[in-house]
């Protein structure tokens, strides 16, 4: 066998068998997706108020709906109350301030969990648009978070779990109310995947050097 053929052998053998280590370890990589939302209370109040620097302050603003997926257990979409009073409902309280970097949700889970911190996290990157979509803004920012423990055991996740949210989006009413430039939100949603655990990414990494070894091996011979 010529040097060309074995290397071609052995670059076609690393590749079917990475495919085949990543298509096994996609189920045990594979995420639970938490997405917080202000659902069925539509035009869901709150406020987003923007300082002379830029930051942004986001208060009362409705959670209503939350949806599952992924999770072990307990998948599914369940109605949030808390203290936002929406006619004969309520709704969870979103706030947060991208002047100190933090965003809460407080409220409760029927079914799952009672009234608690049902998030809280870092607010990395953010940007508020005032351009987008006629008459309304957009608000949108990303970072880390974690869950309720009470949650995560609930959903059947361990209480540890880490979480980013990357689809973090407010629409707002683009004319403010006053010269503080006070926003009236309209509605809110964010989806949250779980962070996968460096110790499964560890190990598929090492079945791949591992198998990369391999076909050298094979084709230096």
């Amino acid at each position: 066998m010529t040097l060309g053929t074995r290397f071609a052998s052995a670059t076609k053998a690393f590749v079917v068998a990475a495919l085949f280590v990543v298509a096994f370890a996609a189920p045990a990589r594979a995420a639970a997706i938490i997405d917080f939302s202000t659902g069925y209370a539509l035009a869901g109040g709150g406020t987003l108020t923007v300082d002379k620097y830029g930051n942004v302050v986001g208060s009362g603003i409705a959670i209503d709906l939350l949806e599952v997926s992924g999770a072990p257990t307990n998948n599914g979409t369940y109605d949030v109350d808390g203290a936002i009073s929406l006619g004969g409902d309520t709704a969870a309280v979103l706030s947060f301030n991208t002047a100190n970097n933090w965003i809460t949700i407080v409220g409760s889970v029927p079914g799952l969990v009672g009234n608690t911190t049902l998030l809280k996290g870092t607010v990395s990157s953010f940007d508020f648009d005032t351009g987008l979509f006629g008459l309304l803004g957009a608000f949108t920012a990303s970072g880390p978070d974690s869950k309720s423990p009470d949650l995560l055991t609930a959903l059947g996740l361990a209480t540890t779990t880490q979480f980013q949210y990357f689809g973090f989006s407010i629409g707002f009413d683009k004319n403010p109310f006053d010269g503080n430039q006070t926003y009236k939100v309209i509605s809110a949603d964010i989806v949250n995947t779980q962070v996968p655990e460096p110790a499964t990414l560890a190990l598929l990494g090492s079945g791949l050097f591992g198998l990369a070894g391999a076909a050298r091996r094979r084709f230096g011979r």
